[in-house]
């Protein structure tokens, strides 16, 4: 009941804001109606034009085909966009309230705006079940689709390769991947400059993560580490979680420095489950509760100051009539 009454109420907001009111979506409402005109067959040649990949532009014509109506096309993207959340919530953590919470506090405000990148880390986010059951193709597929939603989703396809390492190796792989990946930004930086256009990567990256954030990320971090201990270890999601935290603490940590802020998305989420899980292994009931509290404070005081607060402070919804 809890989970149906919250999915509707943030459904109705997410798919009711008045476009008007944030940067990004009037350009998103002008390449809808740009698109429902187009031809199927030209469509992939109208895609470098707009910046924005194949896949949520054939998604806009499909859309269009059955409305005109860019507010429709809004309520179909939050209701896919919050089904994956709500799906994967009600089957891995322990305390749905709290996910819940943590939903509001963490994807869902920027996703108001930043929908193709949004959309992309949701399908990632529902892809959970596919990598503990090890089913590879339905993975690969997944990736697929997520990529042709937002490219620098690709950054999320080693988490699956990495789940397959225990204990000790697992921590050697991951550290291991760490520095193929600094090599590899590394070649790519220099080798643009010179021979190839990687200049779409960067821009998918805007902005730079700020050290609160990076801060937050290592709190829950060493409250996951510490709440577990060797359980850490244990295949399935506790295993699972601890990768993709351990890659969150990286990719925010590096970018302080560099230019790929918006990677981390991709993995911040993770933090959704990973508290409530962290919280169960907490025996004290009072321990747990204060913990639990002030997380919820401080992601609010981080959501309510925060550099996205510009954003969506001016939100309008509009109105059914």
């Amino acid at each position: 009941m809890f989970l149906s009454v919250a999915f509707f109420s943030m459904w109705y907001i997410h798919s009711m804001v008045n476009p008007d009111t944030f940067n990004d979506l009037p350009k998103y409402r002008e390449v809808f109606n740009s698109i429902g005109i187009t031809q199927w067959g030209r469509i992939s040649n109208h895609w470098a034009a707009v910046d924005m990949e194949l896949g949520y532009l054939y998604m806009n014509k499909l859309v269009y085909k059955l409305t005109s109506s860019f507010s429709v096309f809004l309520w179909i993207y939050s209701f896919i966009m919050l089904i994956l959340y709500f799906r994967t919530i009600d089957k891995y953590s322990p305390y749905l309230v709290l996910s819940v919470l943590l939903v509001l506090l963490i994807p869902y405000n920027q996703s108001l705006f930043v929908i193709r990148q949004h959309m992309a880390v949701a399908i990632y986010f529902a892809s959970i079940p596919l990598i503990l059951e090890r089913k590879l193709f339905s993975f690969l597929l997944v990736a697929i689709l997520a990529f042709f939603i937002h490219r620098s989703s690709i950054i999320f396809i080693p988490v699956y390769f990495l789940y397959f390492f225990n204990g000790r190796r697992l921590v050697y792989v991951l550290l291991s991947f760490i520095v193929l990946f600094v090599v590899f930004w590394g070649s790519i930086t220099v080798l643009s400059a010179s021979f190839f256009d990687y200049g779409w990567f960067a821009q998918q990256a805007e902005g730079r993560t700020n050290i609160s954030t990076f801060i937050q990320v290592l709190m829950f971090f060493l409250l996951y580490v510490f709440a577990l201990g060797k359980s850490v270890f244990n295949i399935g999601i506790n295993k699972l979680i601890f990768c993709i935290l351990f890659l969150s603490l990286f990719f925010n940590g590096i970018s302080i420095g560099l230019n790929i802020g918006r990677m981390a998305i991709y993995y911040n989420v993770i933090s959704i489950l990973s508290i409530p899980i962290s919280l169960k292994y907490i025996k004290s009931t009072v321990v747990r509760s204060v913990i639990s509290v002030t997380i919820v404070l401080l992601l609010f005081v981080q959501m309510i100051y925060g550099s996205n607060s510009q954003y969506y402070e001016k939100m309008e919804l509009i109105s059914f009539f």
